[in-house]
């Protein structure tokens, strides 16, 4: 199929043109064409790669086609391979949200970079500091742990500090309450940017990689002692000293992805712990989403919402992100838009929440930090039986259920989860959720209970598996 791609095109403009070859009913995907890999710019390529994965399809196609065009770029050319890793995590990867799209994303980025071995500078043996380097220094789900961690610390002869390429004042002002620095790391483009990581973690010890992996596979292989802290996924990269995250069982280690995992869960600084939801009357007939809202931005997922919200016409679905995405759908599987709150982005969603009968988790993901803030109140979470991954409430429940203390206790947990495995019944424990305050309370003062029985590692706990 021929295809004419704007010389400079707009990213901003993905959605726009995928809307219109959708009314043309022309599918994306067979625009991609091996033999245009060597005339397109790499704008072109990225516009193109965001187009044929809008809608989070042909993983396998898609990454063959972008495998292909990286390999064709010279290996010298550092900048260009890392805003390519940055944008493609972003407008491609982000629409898959699998462990298998993670590990074969960043396993292959991993090998480009692997090239690039450097000597590195010494740190002394007495030093035992610890850089954290975060790509978002704002107050969301990956940040709550490393906050709530660092403020309970007992051990303060530990320099701490944390980096990023980007600074939020209130972010850093929050941090200098606990001790702890804030670097904020400059330069011209992105390559340069990593080089004055790289001098200043020349002062610490240990560099911990939190949460989100772009970067990685190339500052690891210039710098030793670079760990990575997932609250996701578990994405292999050769060139990492130690990789930490949490799994649904207290054993030491876990071996996952081909790669050892240390199992590490500091907790959260919940919020609604020992709060209660609204009145009842408050929270029939409203159910929610409080994730980010890629996360729910697929078929599967507003026609389940569809099909809920027929229940009864005073149901209301309320949703939070940085962009409205329901008039699509409403308009692609003729939803009723009156049906439908969008809430814009929450600076406190946690209390939003306590307004809703319950949640509604995607068919990706489930919600994440705020799983608990709902599990605090009493607001139970339904979810797809057919999902892959484990939502965090499955996570959590899990792993209590594997401490010995509590099998006896947890022998059934599976009964307390709310799945269903097609649409009726999603209408039909939707409505239960939604109208009967008995059978609502069931599960949410399950989930109460269950979150009393929260047990976390200290900052100590977490220096040892690092040192």
């Amino acid at each position: 199929m021929e295809i004419n791609i704007l010389k400079n095109p707009n990213l901003n403009q993905i959605q726009a043109a995928f809307n219109t070859l959708s009314k043309q009913k022309i599918n994306p995907i067979k625009l991609l064409d091996e033999n245009l890999i060597n005339n397109l710019s790499p704008l072109q390529f990225l516009f193109l790669i965001g187009l044929t994965s809008w809608e989070g399809k042909y993983f396998d196609k898609n990454f063959k086609f972008i495998k292909k065009f990286i390999k064709k770029i010279d290996k010298n050319n550092k900048n260009l391979l890392l805003t390519l890793e940055n944008y493609l995590h972003n407008i491609f990867l982000k629409k898959y949200e699998t462990e298998k799209s993670y590990l074969l994303f960043y396993s292959f980025f991993s090998e480009i970079y692997e090239t690039e071995k450097r000597i590195n500078i010494d740190v002394s043996d007495k030093c035992k500091d610890i850089l954290f380097f975060v790509h978002s220094p704002v107050f969301l789900a990956h940040t709550n742990p490393l906050f709530y961690m660092l403020a309970k610390r007992n051990n303060n002869n530990i320099k701490i500090a944390v980096a990023s390429l980007s600074e939020n004042s209130l972010f850093t002002n929050e941090l200098k309450k606990i001790g702890v620095d804030f670097h904020l790391i400059a330069g011209k483009d992105l390559y340069h940017k990593l080089e004055n990581l790289f001098f200043l973690s020349t002062s610490f010890k240990t560099i911990i990689w939190q949460s989100v992996p772009v970067f990685l596979g190339y500052f690891s292989s210039i710098r030793s002692n670079v760990c990575l802290w997932s609250f996701k996924f578990h994405p292999k990269i050769n060139s990492v000293y130690k990789n930490l995250s949490s799994f649904t069982n207290y054993n030491k280690t876990t071996f996952f992805n081909n790669s050892t995992w240390f199992n590490l869960d500091v907790g959260f600084d919940i919020k609604n712990i020992n709060n209660k939801p609204s009145i009842w009357l408050d929270r029939k007939f409203k159910f929610g989403a409080f994730c980010r809202e890629e996360l729910i931005n697929d078929e599967n997922y507003w026609l389940t919402v569809k099909q809920i919200l027929s229940t009864n016409n005073k149901m209301k679905f309320h949703y939070c992100g940085r962009k409205k995405i329901h008039d699509f759908w409403c308009a692609k599987l003729q939803i009723n838009y009156n049906q439908i709150i969008f809430l814009g982005w929450l600076k406190e969603p946690h209390e939003k929440l306590k307004e809703m009968s319950f949640l509604l988790d995607g068919y990706k993901l489930g919600h994440g930090y705020l799983a608990y803030e709902a599990m605090a109140v009493g607001v139970p979470i339904l979810f797809p039986s057919s999902r892959k991954s484990y939502g965090t409430l499955e996570m959590f429940i899990r792993k209590l259920a594997s401490n010995s203390l509590l099998k006896l206790e947890l022998k059934n947990y599976e009964k307390i989860f709310l799945t269903f495995k097609n649409s009726e019944e999603a209408k039909s424990i939707s409505k239960k959720l939604s109208t009967d305050q008995k059978f609502n309370k069931k599960y949410g003062n399950y989930y109460i209970k269950m979150l009393l029985k929260y047990k976390t590692n200290t900052f100590e706990e977490f220096y040892k598996i690092i040192e």
